[in-house]
């Protein structure tokens, strides 16, 4: 009952890291696809454009930019969620700016 001036200050935060997302995709990773959420924490990634394999895309998150998402497929969607990864982004922004960086140069490297 008295956290409504924290919960605000909450959701503001998260919604700037969502707006930071956008800003960083569009800029630095414009072929991952993506779309700011209306109600959530969670950011759906479209990493279809690479061409990669559900394993070797689960392999570049996981092996190679080191940052723990969830792999697509497993909610539920079968070949639909192929491609598609999702980042919890309840963080802070400079945990938020290390994970984008670190996706960003396992990208580029797997070129």
């Amino acid at each position: 009952n008295e956290s409504e001036d924290w919960l605000e200050e909450l959701l503001i935060y998260l919604r700037g890291n969502a707006e930071y997302i956008d800003s960083f995709l569009k800029e630095r990773l414009p072929e991952i696809g993506y779309k700011i959420p209306e109600a959530t924490y969670l950011a759906w990634l479209d990493f279809r454009s690479l061409g990669l394999g559900n394993e070797e895309l689960w392999d570049l998150m996981i092996h190679k930019a080191k940052v723990a998402t969830d792999n697509g497929p497993m909610f539920g969607l079968g070949s639909e969620g192929y491609g598609f990864q999702r980042l919890n982004f309840a963080c802070s922004r400079a945990r938020l700016r290390e994970a984008l960086e670190r996706i960003e140069r396992a990208v580029k490297n797997s070129r």
